[in-house]
């Protein structure tokens, strides 16, 4: 059975839709500067708490500080558009130095790493850049159209994660009885100033733990 025959019989797009269909342009510089912003503002909190992350006026903290301000000055390049897929390049590399660096992670940061790998293949800089309008000032080659498919991998690898962790929090029995959501609140660092109601409540704490559960579960069908 072919491909096509597959996708007509089933509704699903085929790969070779998949791999040439386009991007909206403005949408995708949407994104673009989303993530650079969410970025910025990673990068600015991993700045304040710089004597928290290395050693005060050390060798490793005058580099990690060098490495953070350089994704700064890349993802400042990112969000107004100027260098294409050489700023985006090195920007995912400058990414995974961090990731080499700090002295730990969390899960947020892995999804800002695998974003910065997706965009690597994208075309971000089609609408709303300073590469577009050094193109139209030049008279230089129009750029191709941008391809969709980064944005379906970043979707389908998100999906499959967060799918994973609904199947884990399905099976684990502090979930299924009802305590995920108030050990995960309980954490101090957790704390926010509405979750005492919830965390008094174990109809509330049942219900939550059922919503976020499917949350996760439905990610990847979607």
């Amino acid at each position: 059975m072919t491909n096509r025959r597959i996708s007509s019989r089933w509704g699903i797009p085929s790969l070779r839709r998949w791999a040439t269909e386009t991007a909206d342009a403005r949408l995708l510089a949407v994104f673009r500067i989303v993530y650079a912003l969410v970025g910025l503002e990673f990068i600015g909190t991993a700045l304040l708490a710089q004597n928290l992350l290395w050693k005060y006026d050390s060798l490793e903290q005058a580099d990690g500080v060098a490495s953070l301000l350089v994704v700064v000055c890349l993802l400042l390049c990112i969000a107004v558009g100027f260098g294409g897929r050489i700023v985006t390049a090195l920007h995912f590399a400058s990414v995974i130095w961090l990731r080499n660096i700090l002295p730990a992670v969390h899960l947020d940061f892995l999804f800002y790493q695998l974003t910065a790998f997706c965009l690597v293949f994208t075309t971000p800089n089609v609408a709303w850049s300073i590469d577009r309008a050094l193109r139209r000032r030049f008279g230089s080659a129009k750029t191709p159209p941008p391809r969709a498919w980064p944005l379906y991998l970043l979707g389908t690898v998100v999906g499959a994660w967060l799918f994973s962790a609904g199947w884990s929090k399905a099976v684990d029995p502090l979930w299924r009885n009802g305590w995920g959501v108030y050990y995960a609140l309980s954490q101090p660092w957790a704390t926010a100033p509405g979750a005492k109601i919830l965390l008094t409540s174990p109809l509330l704490l049942e219900f939550a733990d059922v919503v976020v559960t499917l949350m996760d579960l439905l990610w990847l069908p979607l």
